[in-house]
């Protein structure tokens, strides 16, 4: 039985279903696909083929539905590029890893433009939880945790703690 709390394995189904969501947004199967849509259908597909449980996939695809909304909501909310919201050279970022993500974050902003209720939503990040590339910050202590690709986020390296928020170049 497969451990669906790994890291390595849930991290590895995050860019599954990131590169499931974007399939199915970039195929256009029905008028309208939204983020939600894409996603049960990227989780439902996983699941079939057998490879992880649904609750694996679900996890994976909370955590990936919370970065794609936090990184629709800045696009949304400052006009920036995706540099500003990662706060990092694009140049250290896996390339088709950033198109995928880039293609349903911007699908995603167009949502939050027609639902901006959503937009607080995305805003907290945990230890054990996986992330997309970028920056996180310690809620506690401010020490700063770069992400070049997507990822398992760990306790704090500095104070222990697992709280974090995402920061972008303004910030």
């Amino acid at each position: 039985m497969p451990d669906n709390h790994d890291p390595q394995r849930l991290t590895q189904l995050y860019d599954t279903l990131m590169e499931k969501a974007h399939e199915v947004i970039e195929r256009g199967q029905e008028s309208g696909e939204t983020l939600v849509k894409a996603l049960k259908y990227a989780v439902d597909t996983v699941v079939e083929m057998g490879e992880y449980t649904r609750e694996e996939a679900q996890r994976a695809s909370d955590f990936l539905q919370r970065d794609l909304q936090d990184a629709g909501t800045y696009f949304q909310r400052t006009r920036k590029e995706l540099a500003d919201w990662l706060h990092m050279d694009l140049e250290l970022v896996e390339w088709t890893l950033l198109d995928m993500f880039m293609s349903v974050a911007d699908r995603t902003r167009v949502e939050l433009d027609n639902l901006s209720e959503l937009a607080e939503q995305a805003s907290h990040y945990s230890t054990g939880e996986i992330t997309s590339p970028g920056t996180l910050v310690c809620d506690n202590c401010g020490e700063k945790l770069h992400f070049r690709h997507s990822a398992h986020i760990p306790p704090c390296p500095k104070c222990h703690k697992s709280v974090f928020s995402r920061v972008s170049k303004e910030d």
